[in-house]
């Protein structure tokens, strides 16, 4: 795989700090600049060179020769960079000593670091915190307005449907009088024609016949079709990043490939089998049968205005039997002082209404303003 190499101009933030405790410099320099260009302090030590993704490819040929020249060294006598190119250090104008810098295991090369394809850094975080938005006075108190008046409606909506429906007030009463209603239901069991795809338990047969109950997919035949046959085509290349090298001065050397193109493309024909199925109808016994089942015949009622419920009478028929029985008791409440309400009505179990409630008794009643009783108190 041919491989196509060329360089391109990386930057560093400058991290300096005045000793003032101001905020770092935070200034983006251009890669090879040995110096910040706003605070003009000396590239860090530590600097860590990125690559922007908007990052050029170099063409000048004096930077493709300081980018081939290999990485920047630092001084062993003041840790200050300098061009690979440089035999003087710019900063304490000392001549560079190779052997013993490697003797001593000071100063020497920048390292350089290989990345992987799009594995190279492209930023730099600044060093300090990026200030919130500032949102002026007036508009955050018509935000805080506009809050707090929806908050003001939410509690008025709440208060009203609260003081409506479930705040009470105390209302003393009397009973003076009563109502009470008792039912219970007498159902028959009564011989009924259905018809089902089988015969219930109790159920007599009276009729079977053949119905389609549904269809099946049966086997037909086959034909015959010829199918398309597709592969991958190589039908060229394209170059691809493959890696990058920080060369440790402020440039980087980054490796294309080429890669190859491929495209789905229809190289011949093959037979295939289709099988043909139809549909074909499914039959069933449908049973048509007598069964008996319960149903509701009639609705005895007993009602009064007394305090002394009875069940209403029945007499039971052949095939008859008791069904659901229910009962409602309602104790009328009469205000003993001026008030707004009428005759209030109050519904009572039944252990209430067997135990308490005569004629005369006073309460006090927990009413709400739509006249609803929720509450009897002696």
């Amino acid at each position: 795989m041919a491989k196509k190499t060329v360089f391109k101009e990386g930057k560093w933030r400058c991290t300096h700090i005045d000793l003032s405790g101001e905020d770092a410099c935070n200034h983006e320099n251009p890669g090879p600049a040995l110096k910040c260009e706003k605070c003009g302090k000396h590239r860090p030590k530590n600097v860590t060179f990125y690559l922007p993704k908007d990052a050029k490819v170099i063409t000048s040929e004096n930077k493709l020769f300081d980018a081939k020249a290999g990485a920047d060294w630092q001084c062993m006598f003041c840790n200050y960079h300098n061009k690979a190119t440089a035999n003087t250090c710019i900063h304490c104008e000392r001549p560079r000593e190779k052997e013993y810098e490697e003797w001593i295991n000071l100063g020497g090369n920048l390292e350089e670091k290989t990345y992987g394809a799009n594995q190279a850094p492209q930023h730099q975080a600044p060093q300090t915190e990026t200030e919130k938005e500032y949102v002026p006075v007036k508009s955050r108190l018509k935000k805080y307005f506009k809050i707090g008046w929806i908050a003001f409606a939410a509690i008025a909506l709440i208060w009203v449907i609260y003081n409506q429906f479930y705040a009470t007030s105390d209302v003393e009463v009397e009973v003076s009088g009563f109502y009470w209603e008792r039912s219970i239901e007498i159902e028959e069991s009564a011989m009924v024609t259905e018809e089902g795809w089988d015969v219930p338990p109790g159920g007599k047969q009276t009729k079977r016949e053949k119905k389609q109950s549904g269809t099946k997919e049966v086997y037909d035949h086959s034909e015959w079709e010829e199918e398309p046959i597709y592969e991958q085509v190589q039908v060229g290349t394209q170059q691809v990043e493959c890696g990058s090298i920080d060369k440790g001065n402020g440039y980087f050397e980054t490796q294309y490939c080429d890669e190859p193109i491929y495209e789905e493309q229809q190289v011949g024909t093959r037979e295939v089998e289709v099988k043909i199925y139809r549909d074909e109808p499914v039959y069933d016994y449908w049973y048509t049968y007598k069964i008996k089942r319960w149903s509701l015949a009639r609705t005895e009622r007993e009602s009064g205005k007394d305090h002394h419920a009875i069940w209403p009478e029945y007499d039971l028929k052949k095939d008859e039997r008791l069904g659901l029985k229910s009962e409602v008791y309602i104790v009328y409440l009469k205000p003993t002082t001026d008030s707004d309400f009428g005759t209030l009505s109050y519904e009572v179990s039944p252990t209430d209404w067997s135990n308490n409630y005569q004629l005369g008794q006073t309460y006090t009643a927990k009413v709400t303003k739509k006249g609803k009783v929720k509450e009897l108190i002696r």
